[in-house]
């Protein structure tokens, strides 16, 4: 087996805020220094080079001459501390008071997953997709869709228009996470884990852009 050296094309500052949350988190479970694989720089190097390029886990880790249980255990930690560190909905709403922003983007994307065959009935009794999010509720304002036959009124396009333009900022957010962190083009682990995957990448993204430090 060879082994060759590649670029990772993150910041030298995100690599030291990384391993600087992992050693935080040892020193918070009582690990032992000089107990673990690799170091806590080895170990954020590691886990952003997953979360960059999603390379195969097991070739990823005898690259840095780990098993692959070890390097599934560390990527699983690296996500666990990033994810801890994105806002919850509570205080991004907060954030948005306090700042007093006119109104907020709640949008959606779709995200590739190996394991996403599993159906549920929803509360109306079908048959729908065990991962569908459901509806947002009221107040929330969306896009009429163009009827089966006929169009819209020139009222509705307008509207439709405007919420269009104001959309344009949260589609360009999922653009930043997804195509800079390749790690959300495809999940080929549980969709369970696909929540804790988007609030790393978001803290990722938001580090890099100087919205936390």
């Amino acid at each position: 087996m060879l082994s060759y050296r590649v670029m990772l094309d993150v910041p030298f500052q995100l690599v030291v805020f990384v391993s600087g949350l992992l050693a935080e988190h040892r020193g918070e479970i009582g690990t032992r220094a000089g107990t673990r694989a690799l170091t806590c720089w080895k170990q954020a190097v590691f886990a952003l080079a997953w979360f960059r390029d999603r390379p195969d886990i097991r070739r990823l880790g005898a690259g840095f001459s780990i098993s692959q249980a070890t390097a599934y255990r560390y990527k699983d930690e690296a996500v666990g501390v990033l994810a801890a560190k994105a806002p919850s909905l509570r205080e991004a709403l907060e954030k948005a008071v306090e700042q007093g922003l006119p109104y907020l983007i709640l949008d959606g994307t779709l995200i590739s997953s190996d394991r996403c065959a599993a159906k549920k009935t929803s509360k109306k009794g079908k048959e729908i997709d065990a991962w569908y999010s459901g509806g947002a509720g009221a107040g929330v304002l969306v896009p009429v869709k163009k009827p089966a036959r006929g169009e819209l009124d020139i009222d509705t396009r307008t509207r439709n228009a405007l919420l269009r333009s104001l959309r344009y900022q949260g589609e360009r957010g999922f653009a930043l996470m997804s195509q800079r962190w390749r790690v959300l083009q495809h999940v080929m682990v549980s969709p369970t884990t696909i929540g804790d995957l988007a609030k790393a990448v978001l803290v990722l993204v938001q580090f890099e852009h100087k919205m936390i430090t």
